[in-house]
C-alpha cells in the first residue's frame, strides 16, 4: 500500500517530539526524541553523542518486521499494525539521520544514570519536510537511565597513587610509589628531570572492569595530570647550616657494629683498634668501656664534567680500659697491668651517592646504593687521613 505523507500542524504535542502526518486531517503521532539521544562512555563519565540514535530506531522497526513476518495472511488486523509501525519508525530513522544534538543543561563528560539533562535538537526544516515531518519543540530535558555502570575509581588518590621522585637535580627520575595491578602509569618525561619540571602522568587501566574518574577518553580508560617536580637533592659546596644527624645514625651503626665489644673480653690489641705498638700484640682483657663521641664530621665536595659529587665521613672517640693477661712481644708491657686507651675510629660513605634535600637534610640518592665503610688509627688525623684519600674531592671539616 502507498503512502503519501505531508506535513501539517495541528493539537498541541508534548515537548520533545516530532511530528508525523499521513494526511491532512488524518492522525499524527509523537516520537519521543529523549528516546535517540546518544551517550558515549558509562555512567559518570559519559558524554553527549551529537549524532542521533538513528540506528537504536533501525533495531525497533527490523524487531517489529521480524514479528509481521510470522504472520502470513495481510488482511490479519496485527500484519496491518506492524505495518504501521515500520513506516512509522522508518520515516523516524530518516528523519533522525539529519538531526544533531548538543547539551544545554548538564555535567557533560560525568552525565551518570538519574541525571536530568536538557538536550537541544538541530536541524534544517527544508530535509525534515521530505519526510512529512514537524518538530514542535527542539528543546527537551529528561532523565538520563540505561548507562553501564562501572566502578570509578581516581587513579590519583592517595590508595593508588604515591608521586616518589629521586635523585639529584638535573637528574631526577620520576614514578608511582604505590604498587598498582589495576592502573598503568606513563610519566613524560621520566628521567633527567629538574626541580620545577612539568610531568605529565598518563593513567590506563589494565582491563575494562572499572572507570578512571576525570578521565579525557570516550571510554574511561585513561585519565591525564600535570605535576611538578620538586624534592630533587643538590650537592653544595659545604654542608654549612646542614643536617647531617641522618647520615650521622647510619654511620654510628656502621661503627658500632664493626667494634662490637663488651667489658669481659679478652682479645689482641690490634683487635680492639688499639695502635700502640707496645700493645697491638698483648692479649688484652677489657674492664671499661667508654662511651662513643663524635669528633668531627668531614665533608668532600667535587665537579667533574659539569656534575657534582660529595663524600661524608665522621670520626669518632672511644676511651677502652684494659687489663693485660698476656704482654705478646713487648718487653715494655707488664702483665696484670692495667691502661686506658683512646681508640679513633671513622666511618664514611665510600660508594653511591649523597644529596641535600630541598628541606636542608643530608641523605642518600635513594635511586642509588649506599656503600659505608670504616677505618681506624692511633690520632684523629691518621682517620681522617685514611678517610680522604681521594685526592679529587676538596675536603671541609663539618663541626
Amino acid at each position: 500500500m502507498k503512502r503519501t505523507i505531508s506535513v501539517i500542524i495541528c493539537g498541541l504535542v508534548v515537548l520533545s517530539s516530532l511530528v508525523f502526518a499521513t494526511g491532512c486531517g488524518k492522525s499524527t503521532y509523537d516520537v519521543d526524541l529523549s528516546k535517540y539521544v546518544k551517550f558515549d562512555g558509562f555512567s559518570g563519565t559519559a558524554t553527549v553523542n551529537s549524532k542521533a540514535d538513528y540506528q537504536k530506531c533501525k533495531d525497533e522497526r527490523d524487531e517489529i518486521a521480524e514479528k509481521r513476518s510470522d504472520i502470513s495472511d495481510k488482511n490479519d488486523s496485527k500484519y496491518k499494525e506492524y505495518s504501521e509501525q515500520i513506516a512509522k519508525l522508518t520515516e523516524t530513522k530518516n528523519a533522525l539521520n539529519n538531526i544533531t544534538f548538543s547539551l544545554v543543561k548538564g555535567n557533560d563528560g560525568k552525565i551518570k544514570n538519574g541525571d536530568t539533562i536538557t538536550v537541544k535538537a538541530k536541524y534544517k526544516e527544508d530535509k525534515l519536510k521530505n519526510f512529512g515531518v514537524n518538530i514542535k519543540s527542539d528543546e527537551f530535558s529528561f532523565k538520563v537511565s540505561g548507562l553501564e555502570e562501572k566502578e570509578i575509581i581516581d587513579p590519583f588518590d592517595k590508595e593508588h597513587f604515591e608521586l616518589k621522585v629521586s635523585g639529584l637535580d638535573g637528574d631526577g627520575k620520576v614514578e608511582n610509589g604505590k604498587s598498582n595491578a589495576k592502573i598503568y602509569y606513563l610519566f613524560n618525561p621520566s628521567y633527567n628531570l629538574k626541580n620545577g619540571d612539568k610531568v605529565t602522568v598518563e593513567a590506563t587501566m589494565y582491563d575494562n572492569e572499572a572507570v578512571l574518574k576525570d578521565s579525557e577518553d570516550k571510554d574511561g580508560t585513561t585519565a591525564k595530570k600535570e605535576i611538578t617536580i620538586s624534592g630533587l637533592g643538590t650537592v653544595p659546596k659545604t654542608l654549612d647550616g646542614v643536617d647531617t644527624s641522618d647520615i650521622d645514625e647510619i654511620l654510628f651503626n656502621k661503627v658500632k657494629n664493626d667494634t662490637d665489644v663488651e667489658v669481659g673480653d679478652t682479645l689482641k690489641g690490634y683487635d680492639l683498634n688499639i695502635s700502640d705498638n707496645d700493645y697491638m700484640f698483648a692479649k688484652l682483657k677489657v674492664t671499661k668501656l667508654g662511651d662513643y663521641k663524635k669528633v668531627n664530621g668531614i665533608y668532600g665536595y667535587k665537579e667533574y664534567n659539569g656534575e657534582s659529587d660529595c663524600r661524608y665521613g665522621v670520626v669518632y672517640s672511644r676511651q677502652i680500659t684494659a687489663k693485660v693477661i698476656d704482654t705478646g712481644y713487648s718487653k715494655k708491657v707488664k702483665k696484670g697491668s692495667t691502661k686506658t686507651f683512646t681508640v679513633y675510629l671513622g666511618a664514611y660513605v665510600s660508594g653511591g651517592y649523597l644529596m641535600v634535600t630541598d628541606d636542608n637534610k643530608l641523605a642518600k640518592v635513594t635511586s642509588y646504593s649506599m656503600y659505608v665503610s670504616t677505618t681506624s688509627g692511633g690520632t684523629y688525623k691518621q682517620v681522617k687521613k685514611n678517610m680522604t684519600y681521594d685526592s679529587e674531592y676538596k675536603y671541609t671539616e663539618v663541626k
